[in-house]
């Protein structure tokens, strides 16, 4: 969880910093969803979903109004 947190932070100050004036962040997840390791990645995409949800609520992201999977 704390590794997708920082994977999340990351993204995100990239795409702020690069001058970005769109006010949404589309973040992509390729993980396996489907087939023998599906609980893996269904497990992976709540978690990102979480902390997706949470930086939305607090709502402390300069200049970005809502992010995206």
């Amino acid at each position: 969880m704390r590794l997708m947190s920082l994977l999340c932070f990351a993204l995100l100050s990239l795409q702020v910093s690069c001058g970005q004036t769109n006010k949404e962040v589309v973040i992509g997840f390729v993980e396996g969803l489907s087939g023998p390791f599906a609980n893996i990645g269904e497990v992976a995409l709540r978690h990102l979903q979480l902390e997706v949800d949470e930086v939305n609520r607090r709502g402390n992201l300069p200049n970005l109004s809502l992010i995206h999977i």
